[in-house]
């Protein structure tokens, strides 16, 4: 939360990142995700403004906010093991151009009272 010297992390062995783990980690830029996780929390790397890129290759479940306001990501590669992501959980990642993303029905939650999906709003 907030760790402004934090650079880089290996996450390879985790399984769950919780909420607001690595929030405002302004000068992240490498994060290693391994094969065994599953699902990244609320507000887990909200405004981390250095990451650029994410290949999370066998997450099954991104939160709401997970990622908002990551301004430097251009990437994100996902598995067919993706089966939700939450409301707003790329939203304001504006230099975010590239998703790899499997095709699956039902992946992305409504929220009625916001009548709109909103996971990737605000992104180039």
């Amino acid at each position: 939360f907030g760790c402004k010297s934090l650079r880089s992390i290996d996450l390879r062995s985790v399984v769950e990142i919780g909420m607001q783990a690595f929030f405002r980690c302004a000068n992240l830029t490498d994060v290693k995700f391994g094969n065994k996780l599953e699902t990244i929390g609320k507000w887990a790397f909200y405004e981390c403004i250095s990451l650029e890129r994410l290949n999370l290759t066998s997450i099954i479940t991104v939160k709401t906010w997970a990622f908002r306001s990551c301004k430097a990501l251009t990437s994100i590669e996902f598995s067919k093991r993706l089966e939700t992501i939450e409301l707003n959980a790329f939203c304001a990642c504006e230099r975010l151009r590239r998703i790899a993303i499997p095709l699956k029905r039902d992946l992305f939650t409504f929220d009625p009272h916001q009548q709109a999906y909103n996971q990737f709003s605000r992104c180039e």
